[in-house]
C-alpha cells in the first residue's frame, strides 16, 4: 500500500513515524526546501508524551526538554487566581520543549528516503484507482491513500471540504524564546485586561513565552517596534515578564493572529483523510494544539493496523475515536480565548474571582479527560505492508 503524507510538520512526521513502526513505508511531501528548527516552544502534555512513549522517543524528549510539574494562573499584578495544578497523568509528565527540537526528534526516527522536500502541493484528484497529487515542481504521483497534514491553511482540506473556513479569535499573539536561566519547573500564565502572558521553561537555560492582546500597533510591523510595543504594553506585569521581553532578540520575535477553523463534521472523503491542524486546528489556549495532533497521528496509524483490509473502516474508526473529543477541546480553547479578550476592568476582576473559586479537583478531572489516549484494540498479527 502506498501512503502519501502532505506536510512535514509535527502531525505529518508523527504519522509517518507511527506508520513506519507498524511496517508501512509512508512518504512525506513537504513544501519547504529544508526543515529548519523554526518556531518557539510548546508543551508536550501527558497525552503527547504517551504517544512519544509508544514511539520509543519519550526519554529523548525528556532529555531535550524541561519537565513541567505544575501550572500557575495569576493576575497581571502577580496575585494568584488558581492554585498550582498538576501537569502529570500517572507516570507521564508534561515537558516544555522547543518546537525545533521536537521536529528533529521525529525526523531522527524517520528514514531519510521517506521525506521529500520542495514539494508544494498544487492539486489533488482521486478516483477508484487512487489519489493523484501534483506539486509545484511539476512532479506528479499516485498513491493508494493520501493524508493531509498540511496545517491550518491546508490545501488538502480545501480540496475535499472547500466550504470550510478559518475563524479569527480577535487576538494577536507574539512568541519568543529567551536565553535566561529558567530555575523553575512550573509554567505560569498571567491574565490582564485584554492581555495575557505565558511562561514555559523549555530547558535549564531557556524560557518560551507568549503574549496575547486584543489590540496591536497600528501601521508598524518591524520586529523591533513590536518589541518596544510589548515592553510598554506589559510594563505593569511582573519583573519576570519584563526580563523575558528584554532578553528576547528582536529577530526571534514571532507574531501572528490566533486563528482556528470551523469544526468539521467529518475528516475524510474516499481515499483522502486529514490529520492534525488540517483536521482540527485550535487556538492555543489549553496548550493542546501539538498534543492533539500527535494523538490523532498515532491513532490513525493504529486504525490502519486494526483494519488493514478496509480503508473506509479504518478512516471511519479514526473519526469515531477522535472527532468528538477533539471538538470538545476546540470549544474549550475558544471559550478561554474569548474570556481573555475582555477589556472591562470590573468584568476581568469578576472573571478572575469566579475562576479562583473553582476547586482544583474539578480542573484535574477535565485534564485527565483531555490527556487520555483513545483505547484501540491491538492489530491483528499479520504483515500490513502488502495490504490495501
Amino acid at each position: 500500500m502506498n501512503i502519501s503524507i502532505i506536510g512535514g510538520g509535527i502531525a505529518g512526521l508523527t504519522t509517518a513515524v507511527a506508520l513506519t513502526q507498524l511496517g508501512y513505508t509512508p512518504h512525506v511531501y513537504e513544501a519547504a526546501n529544508e526543515l529548519k528548527p523554526l518556531g518557539a516552544g510548546i508543551i508536550l502534555s501527558p497525552n503527547a508524551m504517551a504517544v512519544l512513549r509508544h514511539l520509543g522517543l519519550e526519554q529523548e524528549a525528556l532529555a531535550q526538554g524541561q519537565p513541567i510539574k505544575a501550572l500557575q494562573l495569576a493576575q497581571s499584578n502577580n496575585e494568584r487566581i488558581m492554585q498550582s495544578t498538576a501537569m502529570q497523568l500517572g507516570n507521564l509528565s508534561s515537558v516544555g520543549i522547543h518546537r525545533g527540537a521536537l521536529q528533529n526528534l521525529l525526523l531522527s526516527a524517520l528514514p531519510a528516503e521517506q521525506l521529500h522536500l520542495s514539494h508544494r502541493l498544487k492539486q489533488v484528484t482521486q478516483d477508484q484507482a487512487g489519489v493523484t497529487a501534483t506539486f509545484g515542481n511539476r512532479e506528479q504521483l499516485t498513491s493508494d491513500i493520501l493524508l493531509g497534514a498540511d496545517g491550518l491553511r491546508s490545501a488538502v482540506r480545501q480540496t475535499i471540504f472547500p466550504e470550510n473556513k478559518t475563524r479569527d479569535s480577535g487576538q494577536i499573539c507574539w512568541r519568543g524564546v529567551a536565553q535566561i536561566p529558567a530555575g523553575q519547573t512550573e509554567a505560569i500564565e498571567y491574565w490582564g485586561i485584554g492581555t495575557r502572558f505565558g511562561v514555559v521553561p523549555i530547558s535549564e537555560r531557556e524560557i518560551y513565552w507568549y503574549a496575547t492582546d486584543v489590540t496591536e500597533p497600528e501601521g508598524v510591523f518591524e520586529a523591533k517596534y513590536h518589541k518596544i510595543y510589548l515592553q510598554n504594553r506589559f510594563s505593569s506585569y511582573p519583573k519576570l515578564v519584563r526580563n523575558l521581553l528584554q532578553a528576547t532578540p528582536v529577530e526571534k520575535l514571532l507574531r501572528h493572529p490566533l486563528i482556528d477553523i470551523e469544526p468539521l463534521p467529518e475528516w475524510y472523503k474516499n481515499r483522502i483523510a486529514l490529520v492534525g491542524d488540517a483536521a482540527h486546528a485550535m487556538t492555543p489556549n489549553l496548550g493542546q494544539g501539538a498534543a492533539q495532533s500527535m494523538v490523532s497521528a498515532w491513532t490513525i496509524a493504529q486504525c490502519f493496523a486494526q483494519f488493514p483490509d478496509n480503508r473506509a473502516q479504518a478512516f471511519n474508526h479514526f473519526q469515531q475515536l477522535r472527532l468528538k473529543p477533539v471538538q470538545q477541546v476546540i470549544q474549550q480553547c475558544w471559550q478561554i480565548g474569548q474570556l481573555t479578550n475582555w477589556t472591562t476592568p470590573w468584568l476581568c476582576q469578576t472573571r478572575n474571582n469566579l475562576i479562583s473559586l473553582v476547586p482544583t479537583w474539578v480542573g484535574n478531572i477535565g485534564r485527565r479527560r483531555t490527556f487520555a489516549l483513545p483505547k484501540i484494540a491491538p492489530p491483528p498479527p499479520q504483515d500490513r505492508r502488502s495490504l490495501f
